[in-house]
């Protein structure tokens, strides 16, 4: 069975670095992904599942060379989506 690491595997280093400090606080591994085309990066966490805001600060704060931009969104049928768009700066 594919994972979520598998279908979508990292494009840059600071992607697994960002995976790492998520799985230090307690998220699994196989969860999270990074989807979209280079020049436009999102993380996901399982089914657009959420991630505690003091865990993107965490990432930030860790890691300076990364900017989240968190959008939330409420569907009908999937009730509450959350996605965290990122940037890295300096490039």
């Amino acid at each position: 069975m594919q994972t979520w690491e598998d279908m979508y595997p990292s494009l840059y280093p600071i992607e697994n670095k960002i995976k790492l400090l998520l799985v230090m606080k307690g998220y699994d591994r196989n969860k999270i992904c990074f989807r979209g085309s280079k020049k436009d990066r999102e993380l996901r966490y399982a089914y657009f599942e959420y991630i505690h805001k003091n865990d993107i600060l965490y990432i930030e704060n860790t890691e300076k060379c990364v900017k989240f931009n968190p959008l939330f969104t409420e569907d009908d049928d999937c009730g509450n989506l959350s996605t965290y768009p990122f940037k890295i700066l300096g490039e």
